[in-house]
């Protein structure tokens, strides 16, 4: 299954060694973030490492796993469906994440309410995840998509 991580899910893998990040290391998924993902961790780097539950060495080697199963995408690699993005996104600064899974035919795994509950994007929370029970783009169960 290809995933568009959000910056959250990545955050909340690097703070507790819990479920988020047990997910986040299956072999059975393709993980994506687009580059704006790296600006976020560099901005809230202090305040993860503050919150971590992780020794710095932990997570360190921790960031280094998330760095390989998580492919990081250039902006210009999925600059064309910002547009779209833009306007099915709930949150402008969330658009990136959109534009990457209409891009890649992906779903988003977020935990943000607002971002669930709009049509376009299929979206997976990390409790779906962990069950399995968990929409597939073109075969959306729960949720319909529309064209914008």
């Amino acid at each position: 299954m290809r995933l568009v991580v959000d910056a959250n899910i990545l955050f909340a893998a690097l703070i507790t060694d819990g479920l988020t990040a047990s997910i986040l290391v299956r072999e059975d998924l393709e993980l994506f973030t687009p580059a704006y993902a790296l600006d976020e961790f560099a901005k809230y780097h202090t305040l993860i490492l503050a919150k971590t539950r992780r020794g710095e060495r932990e997570f360190d080697e921790f960031f280094e796993i998330v760095s390989r199963r998580v492919e990081v995408v250039p902006r210009t690699t999925f600059e064309k469906f910002l547009p779209r993005a833009r306007r099915c996104s709930p949150d402008l600064g969330d658009a990136p994440y959109f534009a990457l899974a209409v891009h890649l035919d992906a779903t988003l795994w977020t935990e943000d309410k607002a971002l669930r509950e709009q049509d376009v994007v299929t979206t997976v929370t990390t409790a779906e995840l962990a069950t399995r029970e968990m929409p597939q783009p073109g075969n959306v169960a729960s949720q319909k998509r529309k064209r914008v």
